[in-house]
């Protein structure tokens, strides 16, 4: 029994204080550099380094937040790729590079900022990217997940972060 009250008065603890909450999508904002040594890939050419901009501003409902990803990619030939994308209100308001987002849906779960959308790439394929981030390690990195789906093949990336 002394057990069980000791258990209730941390909960209680927790809550009071705010702790032990889920992260708000305002919690992921931050400039994200790539942890490649903790980072896996099944892409054929993973780049050697990433920056990934989020800017989030949260409203009452997740539906009608607004978030700002930016991407910027580094290869092993030394080359680059960007990528970029405003969703506001479960539509994308503006983006840049590719994949090109055709639909998009963006919700908080669990803790978890998630982006599934319908992407068309460079060669006018077509696809399904899903998006999962979570913040880990008292939110000093950042999990993010990729899961594409283009002619019946799945690819998943699994990206680790370390706030900037």
């Amino acid at each position: 029994m002394k057990t069980y009250i000791a258990g209730l008065v941390v909960c209680l603890v927790l809550l009071a204080t705010g702790m032990g909450q889920a992260p708000t999508l305002k919690d992921f904002s931050a400039v994200w550099l790539l942890d490649l040594d903790r980072s896996t890939f099944q892409s054929s050419n993973p780049p050697v380094s990433v920056r990934l901009v989020i800017q989030a501003q949260q409203r009452a409902l997740p539906n009608q937040s607004t978030v700002r990803l930016t991407r910027t990619d580094i290869y092993r030939d030394g080359t680059t790729s960007g990528w970029g994308v405003e969703i506001a209100n479960n539509q994308v308001t503006a983006q840049h590079g590719f994949p090109a987002l055709t639909s998009v849906k963006l919700d908080v779960r669990n803790g978890q900022l998630v982006i599934e959308s319908n992407v068309r790439f460079q060669n006018s394929a077509t696809g399904a990217l899903v998006i999962s981030a979570s913040l880990i390690d008292d939110g000093a990195t950042l999990l993010w997940v990729e899961q594409e789906t283009l002619g019946g093949r799945k690819t998943t990336n699994k990206l680790y972060f370390v706030r900037k």
